[in-house]
């Protein structure tokens, strides 16, 4: 057997302490710039690049991101403070649709009102002529499609929607359920005008149960 010189064997004694010592200092360093990191931060400020003056969301990479931290996107259409497709970086015609992991609170101003919609997965924004003409919001409903009818009949003043059209909505997607039970069935109720916006819901029956919001502007 070969015989390991001593001094060798001191610094080979060492190493794992070295090891260790090098990785203490490594996780530290990481724990600190996690702790300064932007994303932790419990009440981040937006920077110029990541809202819009007067507090519209924007939906560049940057703006993206902070509203996928904050959970609240806000959409101006009102004539005062809408602003021009460019500003909000979307492209002048054409279509953005922006999925979330994580239930975001949606606020799209009118005139006279907003619509408002919590637990929201999915936001389509509608652009022509350089203008936003439209915004869809996408919410998965708990429960079967009844529950997500309750949902509407809550909030059918806000929007003005009326009773009877409500009542059509269910009539027809319990009646295309019992036809065939395993297909989607959806039925919509709108347009109301209460926010100074045409604001439409769709109900869609499947599974699960998901309602389509749409605020698009008056003629």
């Amino acid at each position: 057997m070969e015989r390991v010189p001593s001094r060798r064997r001191r610094l080979l004694s060492w190493l794992p302490s070295i090891l260790l010592v090098t990785l203490m200092a490594v996780a530290g360093f990481v724990t600190v710039a996690i702790n300064n990191s932007w994303w932790v931060d419990p009440n981040p400020v937006a920077g110029a690049d990541q809202t819009a003056p007067g507090g519209s969301s924007i939906f560049t990479g940057a703006g993206v991101d902070y509203l996928s931290r904050t959970g609240l996107v806000v959409i101006r259409m009102d004539s005062g403070a809408a602003l021009p497709a460019e500003q909000l970086g979307l492209e002048p015609d054409g279509e953005r649709s922006i999925a979330s992991e994580r239930p975001l609170r949606v606020q799209v101003f009118g005139p006279d009102g907003a619509l408002v919609v919590q637990d929201a997965r999915q936001v389509t924004l509608s652009t022509e002529a350089g203008e936003l003409i439209r915004v869809d919001v996408v919410v998965p409903v708990g429960g079967n499609f009844t529950s997500a009818h309750a949902q509407l009949t809550q909030v059918a003043d806000l929007y003005g929607w009326s009773a009877e059209e409500l009542e059509t909505m269910l009539d027809e997607i319990g009646a295309a359920k019992r036809d065939d039970p395993d297909s989607p069935a959806t039925a919509s109720v709108g347009p109301g005008g209460e926010v100074g916006l045409a604001v439409t819901a769709t109900l869609l029956a499947d599974r699960g149960a998901e309602i389509t919001y749409t605020a698009e502007r008056l003629p």
